[in-house]
């Protein structure tokens, strides 16, 4: 990309030289217009492409996996388990003291 990006600009160069030396001014700046374009299209084209960070993406995919076990594993003991052998949050006291 960068090296159609280089031949663009050379060719916006070109006709800009050409422009400035007298020769055919509408279809010049015609053509100029669209070597603009271009070279804007490519560059917008470079901004975008950002290679992927593979590190980054196999962290994240394996903290979404290890949380969806976590809470599919939750959800099993939930399902499974009577509620009396079920765990108690540690707020809910099973001493019937009130304070």
């Amino acid at each position: 990309m960068r090296n159609a990006l280089d031949e663009c600009t050379r060719r916006q160069a070109r006709l800009i030289e050409a422009v400035e030396i007298g020769g055919d001014i509408p279809s010049l700046t015609v053509r100029l217009r669209d070597v603009g374009g271009e070279i804007k299209r490519i560059q917008d084209a470079i901004e975008a492409y950002r290679p992927l960070k593979i590190e980054e993406r196999l962290v994240a995919t394996k903290d979404y996996v290890t949380k969806a076990c976590r809470g599919f594993g939750s959800l099993l003991l939930s399902r499974l388990l009577p509620v009396s052998l079920a765990p108690k949050p540690p707020w809910r006291s099973t001493s019937g003291s009130s304070s």
